[in-house]
């Protein structure tokens, strides 16, 4: 970088300029607030552009004398992106080249700044490496009553999706906190030895963001812990469905429960401005609720509020809370925004009381704990007809099932699904404008192959009713992952991840999602990113690691992995790293060992397995059974590398087209 530069010029590309030295970016004479990081990796690509600029140029130049992960620029550069597409960008303004670095992709100018030396002698424009493009709209102005949780643009595949959330209700609220929040759950470590400036060390959160704590159960009544813990989850729900507020994630806010940590501590690591906390005790049909609203940059409380309710009365305790957290921020609700809070729920406590019970056996939980929840759903759903927030939760839980469980009977599957989509439209004609239904629906569309262009529809009313839920996006996230729209679930799925920063399971998702796009290594990252937080399970991201490394060739690796077990998995593995060694035989035996675990069920594995073995007449065989069998694993059909070479074939194109898959 020539030295002298910052004293000399000012860049100008599309409608920004970047000063150097006063260290601001600005569009149409609008500052456009950049952490230092995010300022100094746009600077250091825009003094180079027209050439691609090394992963290890980049990371040498920002964090000078620092130990950093190659995720942590690649989250960076992600972060950039959205910042600068939220005032304005082109969407391809920075350059991907997997694995190999980055390139700016728009025409620099240099202007000499009055009362500064001239620039050096040369052209004053730089090389175009992308084609000219036009300057998209800059979006409408969004009401402050509707303050933002998302980026308005993630990628142009977004543009049905997410741009239409975006310019309603999403422009802005990631801002200057969600970026450095972002960076900062992906670790840039510094050495020991090293110290971060004073700049750097400040907490910076962003506007109108909160984390609600794990409420804690005084009374020690039976059941009394889960209750509370059900209660915190329906009132991090009803603030995400005000629209106005950035909410961490119900996992990561559950990280702190039972551990001591004090309040800077905790928010920093959610990258929170506020906390609500508070107790609960239970006396029969009597509750009485003390909660607390901290600003958590002061560490002073805001309010404290006690509440003394009947129990069948808490529904509206949770809608009382969450108004009483808009109001202390100054946030006009609308009336709609109100009925919103409390949407969809039940006055009958028993029914409550099932609910909550089942909440915590359906998230992501395995084949028991889906059947648990079914069960306790269903109990509610008995109490109370019209619960139609236990329809939603029993609609995603019969999906999950039906997509994961283990079956010997097809019919018992497809039943899975029909219930769960009855239970979906259910929800929706009890409450229309609930975000739970509408996810829900979605889910079991994507879940059940049928109607995709639909679930992608479900996805974002969803979102435009709840745009603060963290879950609600990386779903989303999954779903553009299996039609193949890579950039955009990328970005929606890093913005959940700096949402939820404390959950393993976020950035096993975020991980898959990379490795589908082909980001192997940063896929591998994540994963290590994953283990490393509290509750990690090391047990599943065996599987991720086998497809990362059996898509990679990597020989070595899959055989440290799957070379002694005994599942079906095991056997898959095993058999494709057979035929990667030349033992044909053996891995027909691999094969077939597998299918007299597993049976029809593994129809599509078996299929990918023979496309990779060059047997293309078996592989279009298994994806017809598969076809038959509904096997959940045809949701990946259009992106699992594997079935590259018959993807060319009549029948492939046929299932592909039966699928509804886009092109």
């Amino acid at each position: 970088m020539d030295a002298a530069t910052p004293q000399e010029r000012v860049y100008a590309f599309e409608r920004f300029q970047l000063d150097p030295v006063g260290r601001t970016l600005t569009r149409d004479g609008v500052r456009v607030p950049l952490p230092a990081r995010l300022f100094d990796t746009l600077l250091y690509l825009v003094e180079h552009a027209g050439r691609l600029v090394a992963r290890e140029e980049l990371m040498a130049a920002v964090w000078p004398a620092r130990t950093v992960e190659e995720s942590s620029l690649s989250m960076a550069i992600s972060s950039l992106r959205t910042a600068l597409k939220q005032h304005g960008a082109m969407d391809n303004l920075i350059i991907t080249a997997p694995g190999r670095g980055y390139r700016f992709g728009a025409a620099v100018a240099v202007i000499p700044v009055a009362g500064r030396d001239d620039p050096a002698p040369g052209p004053s424009t730089l090389p175009r490496s992308t084609p000219p493009q036009t300057q998209p709209p800059t979006p409408p102005a969004v009401s402050p009553a509707l303050s933002p949780a998302l980026s308005p643009a993630l990628s142009p595949a977004l543009s049905p999706a997410l741009s239409k959330v975006a310019a309603q209700s999403w422009a802005g609220l990631v801002g200057l906190g969600l970026l450095v929040g972002g960076l900062a759950i992906w670790g840039l470590r510094p050495r020991a030895n090293d110290h971060a400036t004073p700049a750097e060390a400040a907490f910076n959160p962003p506007p109108h963001s909160i984390a609600v704590l794990p409420f804690t159960d005084i009374g020690g009544e039976p059941n009394g812990a889960a209750f509370a813990d059900g209660l915190t989850e329906e009132i991090i729900n009803a603030l995400g469905r005000g629209g106005t507020l950035r909410v961490a994630a119900r996992l990561s806010s559950f990280a702190f429960k039972g551990k001591p940590a004090t309040v800077g501590t905790i928010a920093r690591q959610l990258n929170v401005g506020l906390l609500l906390e508070g107790s609960i005790r239970r006396e029969g049909d009597r509750l009485r609720v003390i909660a607390q609203l901290i600003d958590a940059t002061s560490g002073f409380q805001i309010w404290s509020r006690s509440y003394d309710r009947e129990h069948g009365d808490i529904l509206s305790l949770q809608g009382q809370l969450a108004e009483q957290v808009f109001s202390s921020l100054k946030i006009v609700l609308l009336p709609n925004e109100v009925a919103r809070l409390t949407l969809g729920g039940t006055t009958n406590p028993q029914a409550f009381d099932a609910y909550l019970r089942g909440l915590p056996h359906a998230i992501d939980g395995s084949d028991t704990d889906e059947r648990s929840a079914i069960a306790d759903f269903t109990t509610a759903i008995t109490l109370d007809p019209n619960y139609a927030l236990a329809y939603a939760q029993r609609a995603r839980a019969l999906s999950f099932y039906a997509a994961n469980g283990e079956f010997t009977d097809v019919a018992e599957r497809k039943a899975a699904i029909v219930a769960a989509l009855q239970d979906a439209n259910h929800a929706l004609a009890l409450a229309p404008d609930l975000s739970d239904a509408h996810a829900a629906l979605a889910f079991v569309l994507k879940c059940s192959l049928t109607e995709l262009s639909r679930a992608g529809d479900e996805y974002t009313k969803a979102m435009e009713l709840a745009p603060g839920d963290a879950a609600m996006l990386m779903g989303y996230a999954l779903f553009e992952t299996v039609r193949g729209h890579m950039q955009t679930a990328i970005e929606a799925a890093e913005h959940a991840a700096a949402m939820d920063p404390l959950t393993p399971i976020t950035y096993r998702k975020l991980a898959r999602i990379l490795a589908f796009a082909g980001h192997y290594d940063d896929a591998r990252a994540a994963l290590r990113h994953a283990e490393s937080l509290p509750n990690a399970d090391r047990d599943a991201d065996q599987e991720l690691l086998v497809r990362i490394s059996m898509w990679q060739g990597d020989i070595t690796r899959v055989a440290q992995i799957c070379a002694n077990g005994t599942d079906a998995y095991d056997y898959y593995c095993r058999a494709w790293l057979d035929e990667a060694q030349g033992r044909t035989a053996e891995g027909e035996a691999d094969l077939a060992h597998m299918r007299t675990l597993i049976g029809d069920n593994g129809a599509f594995l078996y299929a990918t397995i023979y496309a990779r073995w060059g047997h293309p007449a078996q592989a279009v065989q298994w994806l017809q059974t598969a076809y038959r069998v509904s096997d959940p694993g045809l949701i990946n059909l259009q992106i699992d590398p594997m079935l590259e070479p018959i993807r060319g074939t009549p029948e492939y194109k046929e299932i592909r087209a039966k699928l509804g898959f886009p092109p």
